[in-house]
């Protein structure tokens, strides 16, 4: 793991199983050029080909974790489905209490993504005056939050109502984002009794910052300026993100999400129905290794070179 003095230091922790999705070494380099940033994986898909030092591969299979998780939380944890994974993000502080030993922050993110300069948007200041990190305004980010590795933050879980039996409900739930969201009080939109309480007197809300990133465009979300229309082509260059649409303004990740789904079939052309992002051997149109060194876009017609000036 790395570490640099005076810096917090930060731990992502990522459970993931089955075939590396073809984007993987892209993902990673995103990682590797935030050098002071951990990433731990639970895996059974091997090592991937572009493993930087900041990563780290712990290979268990699919039940295994499930019972490490059954373990941990003292629950009878077996989904049916690997997106239930989803529901254990905010549990993570307990289910890998000593893989985030000595980290100022653990968190959790997605690998359909790529990260920009993580330090650069969430600096020491930041990181000094804040417990929770959403990259989202509204509610607990799945795709990217950071917590405190304190007892508090940890635990935090254990509060709400019916937690154990939402994990032990074979169905995903949306616990990492909905339920936890009601915990902290929906932030900048309070709901329920909070709304009629202030945020001062709700001790998991005074130290939270959520905070839009505009890191997933096509959600239901203004953009920046208040525009409706999203930039649908994003650059990686140096470990930097920026889009067509936002000049050279600095992002702290793309999620590609939505282009991975059959809704960006009515921007680009389609093959026999299926948008360009459900046809797997079209999704990478260049080599990591170039893309590494020179940069690369991303779009609804996958990940292509950058355009020559």
């Amino acid at each position: 793991m790395t570490k640099q003095r005076n810096l917090k230091s930060i731990i992502l922790i990522i459970p993931y199983f089955g075939k590396w999705p073809v984007w993987i070494n892209f993902f990673m380099e995103s990682c590797r050029r935030n050098p002071t940033v951990n990433w731990i994986f639970y895996t059974d898909c091997g090592v991937p080909e572009n493993l930087p030092p900041n990563v780290s591969i712990n290979t268990m299979s699919y039940r295994d974790y499930t019972q490490l998780v059954s373990s941990r939380l003292n629950v009878d944890f077996k989904p049916t489905d690997p997106y239930k994974l989803n529901d254990i993000k905010s549990m993570y502080g307990v289910i890998h209490r000593s893989d985030i030993s000595g980290f100022d922050f653990w968190g959790h993110c997605d690998i359909d993504m790529v990260f920009g300069n993580i330090r650069s948007i969430y600096s020491s200041d930041i990181l000094e005056n804040y417990d929770v990190i959403s990259s989202h305004e509204h509610f607990v980010s799945g795709h990217f939050a950071l917590f405190r590795n304190n007892w508090k933050m940890r635990n935090f879980f254990r509060f709400i109502k019916h937690w154990r039996s939402i994990v032990e409900d074979t169905r995903y739930r949306n616990f990492d984002e909905l339920e936890a969201g009601r915990f902290f009080g929906f932030p900048n939109r309070p709901r329920g009794v909070w709304k009629f309480v202030p945020r001062v007197l709700n001790p998991f809300r005074r130290r939270c910052l959520f905070k839009e990133q505009y890191s997933t465009p096509f959600i239901n979300i203004t953009w920046l300026d208040g525009r409706k229309n999203h930039p649908d082509v994003w650059f990686w260059q140096n470990g930097i993100v920026t889009n067509a649409g936002d000049g050279d303004r600095q992002f702290l990740y793309f999620h590609f999400m939505t282009y991975k789904h059959s809704q960006m079939s009515t921007r680009e052309p389609t093959v026999k129905g299926k948008a360009p992002w459900e046809l797997l051997d079209q999704i990478v149109q260049i080599d990591w290794r170039l893309a590494a060194a020179e940069g690369f876009q991303i779009g609804p017609q996958g990940i292509r070179a950058l355009p020559k000036n």
